[in-house]
Protein backbone atom coordinates (compact mmCIF):
# COMPACT_ATOMS: atom_id res chain seq x y z
CA UNK A 1 0.00 0.00 0.00
CA UNK A 2 1.56 2.94 -1.14
CA UNK A 3 2.02 5.59 1.65
CA UNK A 4 3.32 9.24 2.34
CA UNK A 5 5.30 10.59 5.36
CA UNK A 6 5.40 14.41 6.23
CA UNK A 7 7.17 16.20 8.39
CA UNK A 8 5.74 14.85 12.32
CA UNK A 9 6.09 10.99 10.99
CA UNK A 10 2.74 10.35 10.38
CA UNK A 11 1.81 7.80 7.73
CA UNK A 12 -0.78 8.67 4.60
CA UNK A 13 -1.86 6.44 2.65
CA UNK A 14 -2.84 7.88 -0.89
CA UNK A 15 -6.29 7.35 -2.22
CA UNK A 16 -6.47 6.18 -5.33
CA UNK A 17 -9.19 4.44 -7.02
CA UNK A 18 -7.64 0.98 -6.25
CA UNK A 19 -7.64 1.81 -2.79
CA UNK A 20 -10.75 3.56 -2.45
CA UNK A 21 -11.95 0.38 -4.57
CA UNK A 22 -9.88 -2.18 -2.08
CA UNK A 23 -11.78 -0.16 1.27
CA UNK A 24 -14.89 -0.76 -0.60
CA UNK A 25 -14.62 -4.46 -0.98
CA UNK A 26 -13.07 -5.31 2.72
CA UNK A 27 -14.63 -2.68 5.04
CA UNK A 28 -18.67 -3.88 4.83
CA UNK A 29 -19.46 -1.49 8.15
CA UNK A 30 -16.92 1.09 7.03
CA UNK A 31 -16.56 3.09 4.50
CA UNK A 32 -12.86 3.38 2.67
CA UNK A 33 -12.51 6.99 3.67
CA UNK A 34 -12.98 6.13 7.63
CA UNK A 35 -10.91 3.02 7.19
CA UNK A 36 -7.68 5.11 6.09
CA UNK A 37 -7.79 8.14 8.86
CA UNK A 38 -4.60 9.60 7.48
CA UNK A 39 -5.15 9.66 3.62
CA UNK A 40 -4.38 11.64 0.43
CA UNK A 41 -6.80 12.10 -2.09
CA UNK A 42 -8.00 13.50 -5.05
CA UNK A 43 -11.05 16.49 -4.34
CA UNK A 44 -11.50 15.90 -8.15
CA UNK A 45 -12.01 12.10 -7.78
CA UNK A 46 -13.91 12.54 -4.54
CA UNK A 47 -16.24 15.30 -5.55
CA UNK A 48 -16.97 13.31 -8.86
CA UNK A 49 -18.68 10.53 -7.19
CA UNK A 50 -21.92 10.28 -5.09
CA UNK A 51 -20.89 7.95 -3.05
CA UNK A 52 -17.37 8.98 -1.91
CA UNK A 53 -19.10 12.63 -1.99
CA UNK A 54 -21.15 11.18 0.76
CA UNK A 55 -18.93 8.94 2.24
CA UNK A 56 -16.51 11.73 3.05
CA UNK A 57 -19.15 14.25 4.43
CA UNK A 58 -20.38 11.50 6.56
CA UNK A 59 -17.05 10.46 8.57
CA UNK A 60 -16.01 12.91 11.14
CA UNK A 61 -12.82 15.07 10.53
CA UNK A 62 -10.23 16.48 12.34
CA UNK A 63 -8.61 18.04 10.14
CA UNK A 64 -9.18 18.85 6.03
CA UNK A 65 -5.84 20.05 3.98
CA UNK A 66 -7.13 21.42 0.60
CA UNK A 67 -4.08 22.38 -2.01
CA UNK A 68 -4.37 23.63 -4.97
CA UNK A 69 -7.84 25.51 -3.47
CA UNK A 70 -7.48 27.99 -6.20
CA UNK A 71 -9.05 25.16 -8.29
CA UNK A 72 -12.00 25.74 -6.20
CA UNK A 73 -14.41 28.19 -8.57
CA UNK A 74 -17.64 29.81 -7.21
CA UNK A 75 -20.00 32.36 -8.83
CA UNK A 76 -23.22 34.08 -8.09
CA UNK A 77 -25.08 32.83 -11.56
CA UNK A 78 -23.68 29.17 -11.30
CA UNK A 79 -22.84 28.64 -7.61
CA UNK A 80 -19.61 26.46 -6.99
CA UNK A 81 -18.11 23.84 -8.76
CA UNK A 82 -17.87 19.83 -7.58
CA UNK A 83 -14.69 20.53 -6.00
CA UNK A 84 -16.06 23.71 -4.38
CA UNK A 85 -19.29 22.33 -3.11
CA UNK A 86 -17.71 19.17 -1.71
CA UNK A 87 -15.21 21.41 -0.04
CA UNK A 88 -18.13 24.11 1.34
CA UNK A 89 -20.12 20.18 2.77
CA UNK A 90 -16.52 19.53 4.59
CA UNK A 91 -15.95 22.85 5.96
CA UNK A 92 -19.37 22.29 7.96
CA UNK A 93 -18.40 18.78 9.28
CA UNK A 94 -14.97 19.28 10.18
CA UNK A 95 -12.96 21.04 12.82
CA UNK A 96 -10.05 22.46 10.95
CA UNK A 97 -10.07 23.67 7.28
CA UNK A 98 -6.49 24.63 5.75
CA UNK A 99 -7.01 26.03 2.04
CA UNK A 100 -3.17 25.95 0.51
CA UNK A 101 -1.91 27.50 -2.97
CA UNK A 102 0.55 28.97 -4.23
CA UNK A 103 -0.95 30.30 -7.01
CA UNK A 104 -1.58 34.47 -6.24
CA UNK A 105 -4.35 35.04 -8.51
CA UNK A 106 -7.60 36.62 -8.60
CA UNK A 107 -9.50 35.54 -11.74
CA UNK A 108 -12.89 37.50 -10.45
CA UNK A 109 -12.99 40.56 -8.39
CA UNK A 110 -15.34 38.42 -6.36
CA UNK A 111 -13.12 35.88 -5.43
Amino acid sequence: MPKLEFGLFLEFTTSDDERLDEGNLHCDDVSPVEAFQRSVASVDRVSGSRQLTAQAVNADWDLVVVDEAHHLRWSEEAGGNHAYRLVERLAKKTRHLLLLTATPMALDPAE
